[in-house]
């Protein structure tokens, strides 16, 4: 299941600002990372997020009178998403949310945006904090 580019594009972070060549890579990538993260669902929430992404999808366009979400500016976009949210209730809330929290969590885990944040690459980062742990480890047997 592939949820629409456009809604991720919209849930993207603007923070850090990239370069349109490294952004459209990074929105390829969350979109990746989102298509294999909906696969390992389970089947019932698969298909209650299909439901709701569809619902979400056709506010949409009714809202932007046929017109796709990538289509406006983001000011637009994230009315027509708050929209949503109020006229969905909690189910409504809750898709976005579970959007949101994969779409950011795949956006700050990018090589590229962490370059941009100035953070150190994860691998180096997890051979750090496993190094610190095995001193800390050490010290405490010791």
């Amino acid at each position: 299941m592939r949820l629409s580019r456009d809604l991720v594009a919209s849930l993207l972070p603007i923070y850090p600002e990239l370069e349109p060549e490294a952004r459209a890579e990074v929105q390829q990538s969350v979109q990746e990372f989102m298509a294999a993260e909906l696969t390992l669902a389970p089947w019932h929430l698969r298909s209650g997020l299909f439901v709701l992404g569809l619902a979400c999808a056709l506010h949409c366009r009714l809202c932007l009178l046929g017109r796709p979400l990538g289509a406006v500016p983001p000011e637009r976009r994230a009315a027509v998403l708050a929209r949503w949210e109020r006229l969905a209730g909690n189910l409504g809330r809750s898709f976005l949310r579970a959007v949101r929290g994969m779409v950011v969590l795949a956006f700050y885990d990018h090589p590229l945006v962490l370059a941009r944040l100035g953070a150190p690459d994860p691998a180096r980062r997890q051979a750090e904090r496993r190094a610190y742990r095995g001193r800390r480890l050490q010290e405490r047997h010791a």
